[in-house]
């Protein structure tokens, strides 16, 4: 018996012959129905049932049980199998090298899509920040059916993971999988990198980092040709630290350097920020 889970749908019993009239149950493995109206027209009982087809229905008997009140242990019963139909249950899960910990740059680790269908699947498809994941795109090594691969995680990787499939009743979606990659700091793009100030003028420079843990330590350095200075006084919250810089003479231009480091490692290329001089006014032409 096909039925599409969801949808209500009346089912009809009837027994002959029986004399007096037949009783008729209904039982979902095992379990006793009420929810039908029986009537009988001469010695014809007829039940109709109102089935609510459930997923968990799926490949479960369905009874129709009549049995003669007078006569003991009288029943005769007819039996049907459910086959529901459903739009495909979809969950995703992380398989990561170690339980126990945060994926972090360079591990190894897959998505799996698990699917539960019937009828069978079509189509399973990927997501990525709630944009189609296609079979060539470059940031994962493989994307085979139901298993995204990542050889070694990156940076690009990190972001939010859904999975979807598709079957003659519909299309199911996973809950979605926030995928947080650890790694050390690295300077963030697009940050300003020079600073015009004059002589005897202080300028606060500002370097920002992305890092996973965000609990990042800072360190700045200054260099030109003449000058090399270390430990330069700054201030820091969160992945973001100031530092802030006075040239007195003019051999106190030059270049600052910013560092950060996290439990994962030190940043391996720092920022840097370029203090230059204003330009001169050219002295107009007579």
């Amino acid at each position: 018996m096909a039925l599409s889970a969801g949808k209500p749908v009346d089912v009809t019993c009837e027994s002959i012959g029986s004399r007096p009239s037949a009783k008729i149950t209904w039982w979902l493995n095992g379990t006793r129905l009420t929810d039908h109206i029986e009537t009988v027209h001469d010695n014809v009982t007829s039940s109709v049932l109102r089935l609510q087809p459930k997923v968990q229905y799926h490949k479960t008997p369905l009874a129709c049980r009549a049995e003669n009140p007078k006569l003991y242990d009288s029943h005769v019963e007819d039996i049907r199998l459910l086959n529901i139909t459903y739009v495909p249950q979809v969950s995703l899960r992380l398989i990561k090298e170690e339980a126990d910990r945060q994926p972090k740059e360079d591990d190894f680790v897959r998505l799996i899509c698990d699917t539960d269908a019937n009828p069978p699947l079509l189509k399973v498809g990927w997501l990525f920040n709630d944009l189609p994941l296609s079979h060539n795109e470059s940031r994962i090594d493989v994307v085979s059916g139901n298993t995204l691969v990542f050889k070694r995680l990156t940076r690009r990787n990190r972001g939010r993971y859904k999975c979807y499939a598709i079957n003659e009743e519909g299309r199911g979606i996973s809950q979605e999988l926030v995928l947080n990659i650890s790694h050390a700091p690295v300077c963030k793009e697009n940050q300003q990198i020079t600073y015009v100030v004059g002589l005897n003028e202080s300028v606060i420079v500002r370097c920002e980092v992305e890092a996973e843990p965000k609990d990042v330590t800072f360190k700045w350095e200054f260099s030109n040709t003449v000058h090399k200075h270390y430990n330069l006084q700054h201030t820091s919250e969160g992945v973001v630290s100031n530092a802030t810089y006075m040239p007195i003479t003019p051999s106190d231009y030059g270049t600052l350097f910013c560092w950060a480091n996290n439990s994962i490692g030190h940043q391996q290329s720092s920022c840097f920020f370029t203090v230059i001089a204003p330009a001169c006014k050219s002295e107009k032409s007579k």
